[in-house]
């Protein structure tokens, strides 16, 4: 590895210990001023099944704002529980909820501008079904966001693919819903993924030269370039895009998954991940704690959650880490004689990819998750719990209770909106 690696080395690491009995609940932060306007705190629930296959009855999608420390009031339903969560991404300041009810695929569109009006439209092409781990984002044209839905009809070798292309903008679905415009991969937006379940935690890529390309059905898009000491000889087959803005290009070479277990040992695993600044034209390193590590991406912030690659299948989750013993978490992690693929730990990562801030925050259980990093304020979920706390350069100030719940597990999406 060349010396234009800084490998692990940040300028300041912090480990918050969370301790609940002294923190007061601070539910009047569900509320701030932003631009002269006063903002709301909405939240919504919902858990991805990506496969379909586990069989589980994981609930609606749910938006939210809160009434109290202890309450929440709904807003709508975005998605039935009759119908399973395949893709959800956030671009700019819309949410796409891509969800299937047999075999019709629809899209259900949150507008944080105007939260409480429904939106969406059915996405659907006869006798093909959704790819959900080739689905993304796009910024097409620049500041306007697209959701890119790739289906696959047939069996081999006679296979046909189709892309729906859905745009936010408001109108029918004859003016906002085109077919095959696989040229938009190339501006492609991917903000990573939330804990827990979804075992889609990266956008699968592939070298091509000194490129990187989308592995979309279509075939090789070039979405960026290599980082120096990758290229050449070095060049990797596979690469995980764990997340892609205007500003920032994050990726891991080969699958995480698949760790070959004699070259790891518990707790000790870490994941390593190449991070261009394309405003700078720069490449750096970053290292995290867990092999099977994921990442969300606000800003400047890299979230992440540390996973534990559970090669054995000797482990278990502990139930006491999770609050709400039939929660979609369960569920889908093990629980009762199962064994999961990730063993979490309990430890959230802010990495500040501007200027190589780090801030680790140690819950201790396995629920816990990044919901929404500012430039001085974060959002984070432990359990049934939701923090806020102040960024103060290296660290973390006057953590408070938001709110706590019994449908606050299932929640795994903030965002700030119109306080009415």
């Amino acid at each position: 590895m060349s010396t234009m690696y800084a490998l692990g080395r940040r300028k300041s690491v912090l480990a918050v210990v969370v301790g609940f009995g002294f923190l007061a609940f601070g539910w009047v932060l569900a509320t701030r001023n932003a631009s002269s306007e006063t903002q709301a705190l909405y939240l919504l629930s919902g858990t991805q099944d990506p496969s379909g296959f586990t069989g589980h009855d994981l609930g609606p999608v749910v938006l939210y704002k809160i009434k109290s420390a202890a309450a929440l009031d709904i807003i709508r339903e975005v998605m039935p529980a009759t119908d399973v969560l395949n893709v959800v991404h956030t671009a700019g300041d819309t949410f796409f909820f891509a969800h299937r009810n047999s075999d019709q695929a629809s899209i259900a569109i949150v507008h944080t501008r105007a939260p409480s009006e429904s939106d969406g439209l059915v996405c659907n092409r006869a006798g093909m079904r959704l790819l959900p781990n080739e689905a993304a984002a796009a910024e097409y044209p620049a500041g306007s966001f697209d959701i890119l839905l790739p289906f696959i009809g047939g069996n081999a070798p006679q296979m046909t693919h189709a892309l729906g292309v859905v745009s936010t903008v408001y109108g029918s679905a004859q003016t906002r819903l085109r077919w095959d415009a696989w040229d938009e991969y190339a501006t492609l937006r991917y903000d990573g993924t939330t804990a827990g379940p979804p075992l889609i935690d990266s956008f699968l890529g592939r070298s091509a030269g000194d490129k990187i390309s989308v592995a979309v059905i279509f075939g090789n898009l070039i979405v960026d370039t290599l980082p120096p000491d990758l290229r050449g000889v070095n060049a990797p087959r596979g690469i995980d895009i764990v997340a892609a803005s205007g500003e920032y290009f994050v990726i891991h070479v080969g699958q995480r998954w698949l760790t070959v277990p004699a070259l790891a040992k518990q707790n000790e695993f870490e994941t390593l991940l190449f991070v261009h600044d394309r405003l700078h034209e720069k490449w750096t390193t970053l290292q995290l704690q867990g092999d099977g590590t994921s990442s969300r991406l606000f800003g400047d912030w890299l979230t992440s959650v540390a996973r534990v690659w559970n090669f054995d299948h000797k482990q278990e989750i502990n139930p006491s880490t999770v609050s709400g013993a039939d929660n979609a978490f369960l569920k889908l992690y093990g629980s009762g004689g199962k064994t999961p693929l990730f063993l979490l730990p309990g430890v959230l990562m802010l990495d500040n990819l501007a200027d190589g801030r780090r801030i680790t925050i140690q819950t201790g259980q396995a629920n816990s998750e990044v919901l929404w990093a500012g430039s001085n304020e974060v959002l984070y979920r432990v359990n049934d719990r939701i923090f806020n706390a102040k960024i103060v350069g290296n660290k973390l100030q006057e953590p408070s209770v938001v709110v706590k719940g019994e449908q606050v597990p299932e929640i795994h999406w903030v965002f700030w909106g119109p306080a009415q």
